[in-house]
């Protein structure tokens, strides 16, 4: 039985056809190759997502097929928890961020969004993402279905006498207009929305959006969209910054630098 090849193996072969195909953009045969050793590649790269300590109903590592650890803190990397779900990737020679940040939502979507002071948090927390320099995008993934979310009527609306959560038997809830506004408002602030239908269907699109992200971004990961530069100083920044960044990421896996 052959033995199996290594990531630096399909590093090697798929930087090789990334050189080729500079010649040969079209070449069929080039194309394929580089999509079956980028598939296996993809298979091999170490990812590690950073969960936010609020979840209350998480993604479970054994759902995601990949480590899950405590989301790094503002004392660790000097910049503020944002969103749900953040994911490194790393390899021989390669380490960085994904550049997309998920927010994850179940039943309390129709909460954060009708409610306005929790409206107004998350949007506070979109403006933490902008901020972020490590991140482009953000998506929040719905564990329900658009129809379903239009159609939500909560159980209780708002409080007895007492304090106490009161049955909301009147079916109160917001309208079916304002709601598809403040979907459509999400994606102007910056937040795209998937709406997924139920929670298996939610992991799976995180899992492809990582792995989809890497397949069209494998140059960026392998520094092959990067042409030799001699600008020393720059080196010597980005060499800094990185070994920071490392430095707190092993914290937080427990492992050395």
């Amino acid at each position: 039985m052959p033995l199996k090849k290594t990531i630096e193996e399909y590093i090697e072969e798929i930087k090789d056809i990334h050189d080729a195909l500079k010649e040969y953009p079209d070449n069929k045969t080039l194309l394929r190759k580089r999509y079956n050793r980028l598939s296996s590649f993809a298979d091999l790269v170490e990812i590690t997502t950073f969960q936010s300590p609020e979840e209350k109903h998480p993604w479970l590592s054994e759902e995601l097929g990949h480590n899950v650890r405590p989301m790094l803190t503002k004392k660790q990397i000097k910049i503020e928890q944002t969103a749900d779900y953040q994911a490194y990737y790393q390899g021989p020679g390669f380490a960085g961020w994904f550049p997309f940040l998920v927010e994850r939502k179940a039943e309390d979507l129709y909460s954060t969004l009708s409610n306005e002071e929790s409206r107004s948090r998350f949007y506070d927390e979109i403006s933490r993402f902008k901020a972020d320099e490590r991140f482009s995008e953000m998506y929040l993934i719905a564990e329900c279905s658009y129809e379903d979310f239009l159609k939500y009527v909560p159980r209780f609306s708002g409080r007895d006498e007492n304090g106490r959560p009161k049955r909301n038997k009147n079916h109160i809830s917001v309208s079916v207009q304002t709601r598809e506004a403040t979907i459509a408002g999400l994606y102007i602030r910056g937040c795209s929305v998937i709406f997924a239908g139920s929670r298996s269907r939610a992991i799976k699109m995180y899992k492809d959006l990582l792995r989809q992200w890497i397949l069209k971004n494998y140059d960026v990961m392998l520094g092959l969209n990067v042409e030799p530069y001699n600008d020393l100083k720059h080196l010597q920044e980005k060499k800094a910054r990185l070994e920071a960044e490392l430095k707190a990421v092993c914290g937080a896996l427990g492992a050395s630098a």
